[in-house]
């Protein structure tokens, strides 16, 4: 049925449009709020004059039946133009010449006009104004929280990746001995008619796998070694010792906390440390290296309080909940505790399942089918998590968890804080020591040879009167007090950043006497908080009570989207759980295929869904959608096992290509290598480039773990800060020499090698880092 036709039949079943009294009505060119002018005659002058209008001017963009429209606005009724779309209502029922709508058509704002290619003819411009002044009545029409929704769910669920993960069958032309991945890559070759690139030499594999697995380049003699090795299963070996590497768990763990917007500080002004968020790197860390199956990984780090409320590294993988941004001062509190709860809801739709859910906070989704109340239906889920907040180390902390094991376990600087706190006093006293060096420096060249004579003594062996004259030029005025307010720029700068990092360590900013701490995600006390609608995302516009709910679209149906959800009006305690579960199970639709993905981008650099944290139409598409589901399935019924996945791919002829452009026709056909008819060259990241120096080096410090370490960041880096070197201490020479996943993330102060090569710092989840 067409638009016209659907909306000509709502006016034949009904003549009588319900609208709410704006204001009395008025004749003319009256500006003044009128309502809805029912009966026949307004239904005719609808029908005949304005509707062929909205018909041929507006509906191509604002239709009611759009999958998606512009602007936010569709034309369905007269309650949707009240409601309005992103910018705020399109007719204004108190004033109908003010309206968005009469303005947009008359080009009164000359760059906005409506329609936007040229003016409405004055005939058509003259009925929507006359039709606006009559309050815009709509014969059949419904009021948008009545009305069924715009997303048709049943289509939705059926386009890739919104349908149940299935393996697909092997290409019919496939060899018999082909590797699974080949064939999928090899068939798209054939039906593009490219030709596949050779295999890459053993050199180039060494180097290779060792950056994709490990992070690090391999030696001179390991590669000289498998060159030169005739093993027939030399390559099944190698990748075999790669995977059984701790090496191999730190480079998965530096992808997975980019996906998190891992960093530890608060960003914003003040940009204070949160002192245990290492704890959460060292759980993925681990947790990479046993091969910890990746539904437990996720649904660990989702409800693992809930899950397993007596295991301390349980409660660790939720921390990541308090991870984010945070502004201590916020000027709007609501906007602040609404945007944290957003960040949590990009995180896991994002990061886990590889949809943009955020983007109907404010509106039902641009491109995707997911609507507003999909949004706040997944934030109920989170909405009774306790905020962070400004860190209190007490026993009834909501955000720390004291854990009474043994004293600073696995914590390295707890075990050295007197070694490190002796570090930063002998530095201190080096600028004092300098500084006075200089202020007698600049003395003695104003005194007489007498007087630099005296000061040179040693001071058991000086005269009383030589020991007057060295008062007269070094005496009290240069003692520390005087020596620290005389420092000036970059000294002071450093001075004061250390000798708070030296405070900090020797108080209880960081320990509650011997108990060690954990930053974890917890519950609020008492009866859940309420998760409201908000109109256009607005905190001060709350609606209707909305219930946890998982998005429609990606459930087997609408009545699944609340399936084993608690519902309890007295504790929220099992929602986290219901979610996890939903999420790490082998029947979600994205959840395989987009840690598939990952994997797959980490192996190739660009993943079959280039845009790793949208797979949907506003994502790039697959290039090998059947290959992707191959693998996904293979991850499911592989265990969830990373490792095996890893080694799956690798075996393939097609991770083992050249990179080297050779072939001209496939180059011309296929320049970007979206068929794979190649391998794709890449440059290192950044905190590949800060290890790779180390290492050929022969510095590099394998210590891992712990509390991280601070980089030496030159001066004219830390004066960029809002807070020049606030909250960057100092470490060691050997400590340095740790990889770049153990160096400080402070949001305010990026590391310049690693930011100036594409580092990430926390800004928000991140699938792919720009090049």
């Amino acid at each position: 049925m067409s638009t016209l036709a659907r909306i000509l039949a709502l006016v034949a079943t009904t003549s009588l449009v319900v609208g709410a009294s704006l204001g009395p009505g008025a004749e003319g060119s009256s500006s003044q709020g009128v309502e809805a002018e029912p009966g026949a005659d307004a239904d005719r002058f609808f029908t005949e004059e304005v509707l062929p209008v909205l018909e041929a001017r507006c509906f191509r963009c604002h239709g009611p039946d759009r999958p998606r429209v512009r602007g936010g606005l569709r034309m369905d009724g007269r309650a949707a133009l009240v409601h309005g779309g992103d910018e705020g209502p399109a007719i204004d029922p108190h004033d109908w010449e003010a309206s968005a709508l009469v303005r947009r058509v008359r080009f009164v704002d000359e760059d906005y006009g409506m329609p936007p290619d040229e003016p409405l003819p004055e005939e058509e411009r003259a009925v929507l104004e006359e039709w606006v002044r009559r309050g815009a009545p709509w014969p059949g029409s419904a009021d948008p929280a009545e009305r069924a929704g715009d997303i048709d769910y049943a289509a939705a669920r059926k386009a890739w990746p919104f349908r149940p993960l299935e393996r697909p069958a092997l290409p019919a032309d496939a060899a018999p001995d082909a590797h699974p991945i080949d064939a999928f890559v090899d068939a798209a070759l054939a039906e593009r008619g490219l030709r596949a690139a050779p295999r890459a030499t053993d050199r180039q594999l060494v180097r290779r796998v060792h950056y994709d697995l490990l992070g690090l380049p391999p030696g001179y003699e390991l590669v000289e070694a498998y060159a030169n090795s005739d093993a027939p299963d030399k390559w099944e070996q190698l990748v075999d010792r790669l995977l059984d590497r701790r090496e191999y768990a730190e480079h998965l763990a530096t992808r997975w906390l980019d996906v998190v917007r891992y960093a530890e500080s608060d960003g914003f002004e003040y940009d204070q440390a949160k002192p245990y968020a290492w704890r959460y790197r060292d759980w993925v860390v681990d947790a990479f290296d046993r091969d910890m199956p990746y539904d437990e990984f996720l649904a660990a780090q989702i409800a693992g309080d809930e899950l397993d409320p007596g295991s301390r590294d349980a409660w660790i993988a939720t921390g990541w909940y308090h991870l984010g941004p945070f502004e201590a001062e916020p000027s709007d509190e609501l906007l602040a505790e609404a945007d944290y709860y957003d960040d949590l809801v990009r995180v896991i739709s994002e990061g886990f399942l590889g949809v943009t859910v955020g983007c109907a906070r404010c509106h039902d989704h641009r491109f995707d089918p997911i609507s507003q109340e999909d949004y706040y239906g997944l934030t109920a889920f989170v909405r009774n998590v306790e905020p962070y907040r400004v860190l209190t180390f007490a026993p009834d902390s909501p955000v720390l968890l004291p854990f009474d094991g043994e004293p600073g376990a696995g914590v390295r600087w707890q075990r050295d804080r007197a070694a490190y706190v002796e570090a930063l006093q002998e530095a201190l006293d080096a600028i004092l020591a300098q500084r006075r060096d200089e202020i007698l420096a600049e003395r003695l060249a104003a005194v007489d040879e007498e007087t630099r004579a005296a000061v040179a003594t040693p001071a058991a062996a000086r005269t009383e009167e030589q020991a007057a004259l060295a008062a007269s030029v070094a005496g009290e005025d240069l003692g520390v007090p005087e020596l620290r307010r005389s420092l000036e720029g970059y000294d002071r700068v450093k001075y004061e950043t250390l000798a708070g990092e030296r405070n900090a360590v020797q108080t209880r900013a960081w320990f509650e006497g011997d108990r060690d701490w954990i930053l974890r995600a917890t519950e609020r006390d008492g009866p859940p908080v309420e998760t409201r609608f908000l109109h256009l995302g607005d905190v001060r516009a709350p609606g209707r009570v909305v219930p946890p709910r998982y998005p429609l679209a990606l459930v087997p149906g609408d009545d699944a989207a609340t399936a084993g959800v608690p519902t309890s009006a007295e504790s929220s305690a099992g929602r986290r759980t219901a979610l996890a579960s939903w999420i790490a199970s082998a029947d979600n639709p994205l959840t395989a295929r987009v840690m598939a993905n990952r994997v797959w981008q980490g192996l190739f650099t660009r993943g079959i869904v280039p845009t790793p944290n949208d797979f949907g139409a506003g994502g790039e598409p697959a290039s090998h959608p059947e290959l992707l589901d191959w693998l996904a399935a293979e991850l499911v019924e592989d265990g969830w096992s990373l490792k095996r996945l890893h080694r799956t791919i690798l075996m393939s002829e097609a991770y083992r290509r050249s990179s080297i452009v050779e072939d001209a026709a496939a180059r011309d056909a296929d320049p970007a290598n979206r068929s794979l008819w190649r391998q794709n060259g890449r440059r290192l990241t950044a905190e590949e480039l800060h290890d790779a120096m180390l290492a050929v080096g022969g510095a590099l410090n394998p210590d891992g773990s712990g509390r991280w370490h601070y980089p030496r960041i030159e001066r004219e880096a830390l004066a960029g800060a809002s807070k020049p070197g606030d909250g960057w201490g100092l470490s060691g020479d050997e400590e340095r020499r740790r990889r770049a996943l153990y160096a400080h993330k402070k949001r305010g102060m990026p590391v310049p090698l690693l930011q100036a090569f594409g580092g990430t710092f926390g800004e928000a989840p991140t699938g792919r880092r720009a090049e």
